[in-house]
């Protein structure tokens, strides 16, 4: 592998056609930073996504006001400071190949070429998108890939801009050739299996084209890597896997949300290929193009930083320089003490493996999102057929509850999965295999959580006896056993079968006991949507239900709670969640006085557990809607942390790292205890000698790895 613990890429825009493109860089001060930061490869900007390109290519595609040859100053930098060379390239968007040759540009659903950020940016930069089936590779990207590699030899190539689709008439003609439908496009686009249809037909397209690329490259250059920015998780199902890693990059705003950035490393990290994630080191946003670009603190970087790595992911640290190309002096020292941080923590960072008693499934099959909204950091289900609202939602309330689960994909599950409890949150269709294995592993003892849509597969209706689904009720309350009640605004299902028992009953809201009322004020009108606490009405439908399967059990919440919570995080959510869990597992792995700001993620290392702590907090009040200032600028320390972790047999003595202190514990009935005596972004308790039969451990491309 050619990555260490940290990599980095400067994210030199070529946009600006004033600016004297690289005058500011100096070689001196260029390798003295390489040298304090050490990267493992560092990536600079080859061609962006407007097409213009850093150096002098033959395609007449370079800055109108070049000063330095790009490439070539970091290949000399680079060789002068011991550090490898990548180069970033668009890939399929390029503004200036799409203007000279508009037969390439890429089409939308409606017909209109894609001019990627053109809904924030309009016609003020073309980046529009190429087909990948056009002339667009013999023409033009070969020819680019053959003189980035012939003349500037670099260790690798980094790939950025091949999401999207296209549905142009040579992909029209193509689908319709593999999927043998015979109708007129305007027709075939009114169907409503068009969407899974076409995404499965078009990352196949993709597969081709990302595998061509990889290609080309070794043909140049034996040795030379190929990774992208666009990886597909189910990439391997077309044929052997394009990428050398897995690479992923978030710009992941100050005010951003770093649980989902916990989520997508777990989502990833369960696959057999390394993983590399990068974090930026600023918080301009796409979106919010009126405020200017800010540094973040050097204690939010390492949050971000420790997350990642915590769950054994490569890091990637990434920024960006003045507007003549030279390195900023603050942002370069930031990357050398994430750095240093990463490097104290090299023992429990790397060579582990994913562990977990609580694992999520995640299926490609979109969820149908009931009131909830799209957002956050995932991405979206008709892009490239990740799940994202539900599986979020169910990572982000079970992290909360520090269950530490992992994401598995349904072609990763098997039936002998040594876990306490599987999470099936909102997703209808189970490939047969998926479904078959996650019934057999409830058979043998296995629980299973299933909500909302979930109850539609075949499988889950099996397992719990249900005839028939039907909508009850357009949102309800659910009172917990400590007697606090919260409500979910989403519609409910009455399930009609034999064999459940009710586990909580469903509560009307005020409306639902008089219409009237909704009529008469907006939604949000602070009386509504309330409970009669001093007497509660109930619908006549179960909240939650459960079955006894063999020698296991299911439970099925029918609401689409966990896209719900996803998006308004309603403490009371994880709060009842809590409560099903713990009749569902009584003796959970791990138990925790711990704030629900710190992240918990669980590794192996041979026959240690690692138990990582990640102070997530923010610090300050950052609930205030539509407000600028609402940056993370200082991480408060936290205090002592108890931790309970079922272990049957005593094991060696528990230590902390950084540093190897052994921390205070004891060993009883079945439990270990361990006190943290306090952190301030990233501790590790390292348990030695530790085993359990329901920890759940996968392979992970970082057992191999080298530094």
């Amino acid at each position: 592998m050619k990555h260490d613990l940290m990599n980095m890429l400067v994210d030199y825009y070529e946009l600006d056609p004033y600016a004297a493109y690289g005058a500011g860089a100096e070689m001196e001060r260029t390798v003295s930073a390489l040298r304090e930061i050490r990267p493992g490869y560092i990536a600079i900007y080859a061609k962006g996504h407007s097409g213009i390109t850093t150096w002098p290519s033959s395609l007449r595609t370079q800055h109108g006001n070049l000063a330095k040859d790009m490439p070539a100053f970091w290949r000399e930098a680079t060789r002068k400071a011991g550090v490898d060379l990548f180069f970033y390239y668009s890939g399929t968007i390029d503004g200036l190949a799409a203007e000279r040759h508009p037969e390439w540009r890429r089409i939308t659903r409606d017909g209109t070429p894609d001019n990627f950020l053109g809904s924030i940016y309009g016609d003020q930069f073309a980046m529009y998108g190429a087909c990948p089936l056009s002339r667009y590779w013999d023409d033009w990207v070969s020819v680019q890939l053959r003189e980035l590699i012939e003349d500037y030899d670099p260790e690798g190539i980094w790939v950025d801009g091949d999401g999207g689709f296209c549905y142009c008439e040579r992909c029209r003609e193509r689908f319709r050739s593999e999927t043998g439908c015979k109708e007129q496009w305007d027709d075939i686009r009114q169907r409503p299996d068009l969407e899974p249809s076409y995404i499965r037909f078009y990352e196949q397209v993709i597969y081709e084209w990302q595998s061509r690329f990889r290609q080309h490259v070794a043909a140049l250059k034996p040795g030379c890597v190929y990774i992208t920015s666009s990886t597909r998780p189910w990439a391997t199902e077309y044929g052997e896997s394009p990428y050398a890693w897995l690479m992923i990059e978030r710009h992941l705003p100050s005010r951003g949300s770093i649980h989902d950035l916990a989520a997508l490393t777990r989502f990833y990290a369960t696959s057999e290929l390394p993983l590399e994630l990068f974090v930026c080191d600023s918080t301009g946003m796409h979106a919010r193009p009126m405020i200017r670009c800010r540094t973040k603190t050097l204690d939010r970087m390492l949050q971000e930083v420790a997350t990642v790595a915590a769950n054994g992911a490569v890091v990637g640290y990434w920024t960006f320089p003045s507007a003549t190309g030279a390195l900023i002096p603050t942002r370069t020292k930031r990357a050398a003490a994430a750095r240093h941080f990463l490097e104290e923590r090299k023992d429990v960072f790397r060579r582990t493996r994913p562990a977990a008693s609580t694992v999520i499934l995640a299926t490609r099959t979109p969820v149908k999102r009931g009131r909830v909204r799209a957002g956050g950091m995932w991405p979206n289900a008709s892009r490239c057929g990740v799940v994202e609202l539900s599986v979020a939602g169910a990572h982000k309330a079970f992290a909360a509850m520090h269950h530490s689960p992992v994401i598995v994909r349904d072609a990763g599950f098997a039936e002998d999965l040594a876990a306490d409890l599987v999470i099936l949150p909102e997703q209808e269709a189970l490939p047969d295999e998926t479904a078959a294995a996650l019934k057999a592993y409830v058979e043998r003892g296995g629980k299973l959580l299933t909500t909302g849509v979930s109850i539609r597969n075949p499988a889950v209706c099996e397992m719990l006896g249900i005839r028939g689904v039907r909508r009850a009720a357009e949102e309800g309350y659910v009172i917990r056993r400590d007697g606090e009640a919260f409500g979910v605004d989403e519609p409910w299902d009455a399930l009609d079968g034999d064999g459940t028992e009710e586990l909580y009953p469903l509560y009307a809201t005020s409306e639902q006991l008089h219409p009237v009322q909704s009529r008469l004020m907006p939604r949000n009108w602070r009386m509504y949507g309330a409970l009669d606490e001093g007497c509660p009405e109930g619908l006549g439908i179960a909240a939650a239900v459960s079955a006894t399967v063999g020698a296991g059990q299911v439970v099925h919440i029918p609401t689409t709670l966990f896209a719900n919570y996803y998006e308004f995080g309603d403490p009371g959510v994880p709060a009842w969640l809590r409560e099903i869990a713990d009749r569902l597992v009584p003796t959970p792995l791990l138990r925790t006085d711990a704030p629900t700001c710190v992240d918990i993620t669980l590794r192996k290392r041979q026959n240690d557990l690692l138990i990582h702590l990640v102070n997530q907090s923010s610090g300050r009040d950052l609930s205030r809607p539509d407000f600028a200032d609402v940056w993370v600028d200082d991480v408060p320390g936290l205090g002592l942390i108890n931790l309970e972790i079922r272990c049957e047999q005593a094991p060696g003595e528990p230590y902390l790292a950084p540093g190897n202190e052994p921390v205070g514990s004891s060993h009883a009935d079945g439990r270990l205890r361990v006190t943290v005596p306090g952190m301030k972004i990233h501790a590790c308790v390292v348990v030695p000698g530790w085993t359990d039969p329901r920890l759940a451990v996968f392979a992970c491309g970082d057992d191999a790895d080298s530094d």
